[in-house]
């Protein structure tokens, strides 16, 4: 049953005439940002088991160069910024002498009348915030067996600040997959305008699979890393002998055995997580329906259920794939959607995957570039020897790990921290290079990494790969993640070529293949987790305006696949954000006031509107210079 409550086209139409006694007062308004330019605090780099928007680290922790799973170096997360720019004000409604039209309420499709009609109970939620909600909702496991099993899916309500909610609900996705979004929710909020949180219930749910919804579990109780998985935090080629090269930056040659060996580690390892996920998960079948065409479905029943004509929705990253998924599906249900840092729906798993390495290669020469002519940089030769050099030590300290200092206290950094903490300051604005090459030097010269510690923890949000412990709610979404990758594409060649591919790779791409994988590996794990693909929906047609957000410098979803997915919408606007953070909702304070102008009002952002990078923080640059 449906939500007593007004819908949300009936709402809007209600307030609009209810702001008809203040229009006056509001068209003075204008808008404006925080007088001190302060913009988001990016301070708070993401975790893995962060609300931050972000994709989890494989099938474990990344602090093995061997491991296999397929590897999240796409999107990882934007950081909730504290800042709240201020929005427009709301623009002031016309008057009109003729009622307006009762909405029509969207179809439900047949045979799904009792999960579309189902009465939704929201309870305090076990964290006790006195804000929020917490529900969960039954859906299919099988959309084309209805009658059959059923799961559950968790959600948690942000009341709108004002007690009205005149917009209704707006759903987030964080992206991912498998990443929670009933604790992004509250994550996400203190970085939206007061006019969003006034406007909206936020409404954040688990997809299938994950988090408090019915997730997979794919390890025995006992097991201290998840089974079959325990070398997989990505589809790192730590096993083939390509660079590291030799001490003056030469690489080795690569015996083929080596890469066809460790192909063959990964379709294992994703053959293994399969087998223990049908195991031990409570719903064995589940792993077998975790596509995005799936999730979208599950959130138009939750649409529904919360008692909304249109979904408003705003996701990030993996979230816009699931966003243009749903307007594909349904697209006469699609209300204010912002698809933020977008990924281009159109690409296979295999030109993903290049391209991001492409990106984020590209990014760390363009540092090294920069080292090589400053004093002090510990590296030396050619833009090659460089990068092969500092793969040699990065890889050296896999089985020496630096010495560091933190909080007083002796600690040690290990390799994959370390390539980490060199990736995030690599793809971050240039500001942060000066710090990194000081630190790089002592690290390399004294092997001491605690000034590498120090300045990695300024860094902002890139979508880099994070050393997170591992935990519960980590398997859970790492393995979330994999079932998902792997069941939206069809795989794609073969065993031979994948070693072939992944020889080039380590050519073109030595910094990024040699620790977070090649898209061959990740074909390869895919082949051995066996799932039926089911392709996205690619024809994108709704009804209503669409905002794409692309972000410049964004090493986790490139910039030119926002530019695509704007492309394939016939209603969207493009609104472009200089930076090199991954997300800009809540991150860039222009981009934060856009968005909130429209999902507040409707207003679209202008035709190639482009917002400005913020300046840098005062107490970041102070202690980047220190």
């Amino acid at each position: 049953m449906r939500s007593p409550h007004l819908t949300t086209r009936t709402r809007r139409a209600a307030y609009a005439l209810a702001a008809l006694a203040v229009s006056t007062a509001l068209t003075a308004c204008e808008p404006g940002l925080d007088p001190q330019g302060a913009g988001p605090n990016p301070t708070s780099g993401p975790t893995a088991a962060s609300a931050a928007p972000t994709q989890p680290q494989g099938t474990s922790t990344p602090d093995s160069v061997t491991s296999t799973a397929p590897s999240p170096a796409a999107s990882a997360d934007p950081v909730p910024a504290t800042s709240q720019p201020a929005a427009t004000s709301a623009p002031s409604a016309t008057p009109s002498s003729e009622p307006s039209p009762q909405p029509t309420a969207p179809a439900v499709p047949a045979g799904l009348e009792t999960f579309y009609n189902q009465e939704i109970s929201w309870e305090a939620c076990a964290d006790g915030a006195a804000n929020a909600q917490c529900a969960t909702v039954s859906v299919p496991l099988d959309y084309d067996d209805p009658t059959g099993t059923t799961i559950s899916i968790a959600l948690r309500r942000q009341a709108a600040s004002d007690g009205e909610a005149e917009n209704g609900a707006l759903f987030l996705n964080p992206g991912g997959p498998g990443e929670s979004g009933t604790a992004f929710v509250s994550a996400i909020a203190p970085g939206y305008t007061p006019e969003m949180l006034a406007s909206y219930d936020l409404i954040g749910f688990d997809p299938r699979g994950t988090g408090d919804s019915t997730h997979l579990t794919c390890w025995a109780p006992e097991e201290s890393a998840p089974s079959g998985t325990e070398d997989t935090g990505s589809t790192g080629a730590g096993d083939v002998e390509v660079a590291p090269g030799d001490e003056d930056g030469a690489a080795k040659d690569t015996d083929l055995s080596e890469a066809t060996a460790v192909v063959e580690n990964n379709r294992a390892a994703g053959s293994a997580l399969a087998a223990a996920c049908r195991q031990y998960s409570e719903v064995p079948d589940l792993i077998d329906h975790m596509s995005t065409v799936e999730t979208a479905r599950d959130l138009d029943v939750l649409r529904a259920v919360v008692g909304e004509d249109d979904l408003d929705y705003l996701g990030y990253s993996y979230g816009t794939e699931l966003g243009a998924t749903y307007a594909a599906l349904f697209p006469d249900n699609v209300g204010r959607t912002v698809l933020d840092s977008a990924v281009d729906i159109s690409m296979t798993r295999d030109q993903a995957r290049e391209e991001q390495m492409a990106t984020r290669e590209g990014r760390v020469r363009e540092y090294l570039e920069y080292c090589l002519g400053q004093e002090g940089c510990p590296l030396t030769g050619s833009v090659d020897e460089a990068t092969a050099q500092l793969v040699s030590f990065i890889a050296s300290v896999a089985s020496e790990p630096l010495a560091m200092t933190v909080d007083g206290q002796a600690a040690q950094m290990d390799s994959m921290t370390l390539h980490n903490n060199i990736s995030n300051l690599a793809l971050a604005r240039e500001e942060y290079w000066p710090a990194l090459t000081r630190a790089l030097s002592a690290a390399m010269t004294q092997r001491d990494a605690t000034e590498l510690a120090r300045v990695a923890a300024l860094a902002p949000g890139t979508g880099q790969q994070d050393t997170t412990p591992d935990s519960e709610a980590v398997r859970v979404a790492n393995a979330a993640y994999s079932a998902v990758t792997c069941t939206d594409d069809p795989v794609e060649g073969d065993a031979a070529a994948w070693a072939q591919d992944l020889l080039a790779d380590l050519q073109a791409y030595p910094f990024t293949t040699w620790f977070i994988g090649s898209s061959s590996l990740e074909e390869a794990y895919c082949q051995g987790m066996g799932l039926t693909a089911r392709p996205l929906t690619t024809e994108l047609s709704p009804t209503d305006p669409v905002v794409v957000i692309g972000v410049t410098g964004d090493p986790q979803t490139p910039y030119a696949w926002s530019q695509t997915l704007d492309s394939q919408f016939g209603t969207s606007h493009l609104l472009t954000v200089t930076g090199f953070q991954h997300g800009a909702t809540g991150i860039n304070s222009c981009a934060t006031v856009k968005v909130s102008e429209f999902l507040v009002t409707g207003q679209l952002p202008a035709e190639e509107e482009v917002c400005p990078i913020d300046p840098l923080p005062e107490a970041i640059a102070e202690a980047l210079a220190q």
